[in-house]
């Protein structure tokens, strides 16, 4: 088991951040539909967790909104494309008006929209929210999923980028 200890004041803030700018992530966002209306916000959290079942993982601030929606309501996932740094821009912005009807597709069989040209896409229905220092984490279980050949949208040292397609070549030859 392990123990738990008090970590310096600035390990909290700055050195950690720091530290985790040097973490590249992918870029996604979630997007729920209340009464019509779709909201989004930007996520660097995303992970597989589990294949057997199919399991998301990622977090979200206490403070945003759209955690008392996750927990009653399918849920959207859009893997952005490096082509889409503006949506990730404007979705990760505090008190950001509903995601424009324009930047969305209907996923077929579904309650909710992705946004569209991703990367990549899954529908999810929470499984399980855990609160975790300033953050809540949601489990989803997917049960949709699709993905396109976008190079994805990565964030590393405060900024966005793309995957290389010399790494997709590489992978694809060995």
């Amino acid at each position: 088991m392990l123990a738990r200890t008090t970590p310096p004041a600035d390990l909290a803030g700055s050195a950690l951040r720091q530290a985790m700018a040097n973490v590249a992530a992918s870029v996604a966002v979630v997007t729920v539909e209340v009464d019509g209306i779709a909201y989004g916000t930007t996520i660097s959290s995303l992970i597989s967790l589990s294949l057997e079942p199919p399991l998301i993982l990622f977090a979200l601030k206490r403070a945003n909104p759209m955690l008392l929606h996750l927990e009653r309501r399918c849920f959207a996932v859009t893997v952005l494309g490096a082509h889409q740094q503006d949506i990730a821009a404007a979705l990760a912005a505090h008190g950001r008006p509903p995601v424009p009807p324009h930047l969305l597709e209907r996923i077929g069989g579904h309650a909710v929209s992705a946004v569209r040209d991703g990367a990549a896409w899954m529908v999810a229905r929470c499984e399980r929210a855990c609160a975790a220092g300033d953050h809540v984490v949601i489990i989803g279980h997917v049960v949709g999923a699709s993905s396109s050949a976008a190079a994805p949208l990565v964030y590393h040292r405060r900024g966005y980028g793309a995957v290389g397609s010399r790494h997709r070549d590489a992978d694809e030859s060995g």
